[in-house]
């Protein structure tokens, strides 16, 4: 076989080769969707011109500077609060969390949210407390509370 007809198989078996990768390729929205957030993830993204990817947690990390270094902590199973929930923000997720106050008490001034992702769902108990919560203690996926005392140590759970 001469140079030539050598070159031309290469050619063909590239362009076949291409061929299949294009054929087989997908795009953004063919892709199935990510159930779980895993903050490893990759996300390509274009920057004039030139394309690169970043992952989940970049992201996270960048609108928690953005919002103040609002600080948060992810929950996977059922606990009580703890002092140190002060002020953060509480991720949950698993499914059928409960998330109960302590028999030692919590400062006057304690404050949280509770954030549960997509498909995670969280239950406050407030067995030996007063507690005013116009919504229920039920805290569906994607939906935010905020607790706190009022003046009168009786938990808030709003909205």
């Amino acid at each position: 076989m001469n140079q030539s007809a050598q070159l031309l198989l290469a050619v063909k078996a590239l362009t076949s080769r291409l061929d299949d990768i294009q054929n087989n390729a997908k795009t953004i929205p063919e892709l199935v969707a990510q159930t779980a957030l895993v903050l490893s993830s990759k996300i390509p993204v274009h920057n004039n011109g030139s394309s690169e990817n970043i992952t989940v947690q970049q992201i996270v990390d960048a609108v928690s500077v953005a919002n103040g270094g609002l600080p948060f902590i992810t929950v996977t199973a059922s606990r009580d609060f703890l002092a140190t929930d002060n002020g953060k923000t509480l991720i949950v997720k698993s499914a059928g969390v409960v998330l109960s106050m302590p028999v030692i008490a919590l400062p006057t001034d304690f404050n949280c949210c509770i954030k549960p992702l997509t498909g995670y769902d969280a239950t406050l108990d407030f067995t030996t407390y007063t507690y005013d919560a116009p919504n229920g203690l039920a805290i569906a996926e994607n939906e935010m509370v905020s607790i706190g005392f009022d003046d009168s140590s009786t938990f808030i759970v709003s909205p």
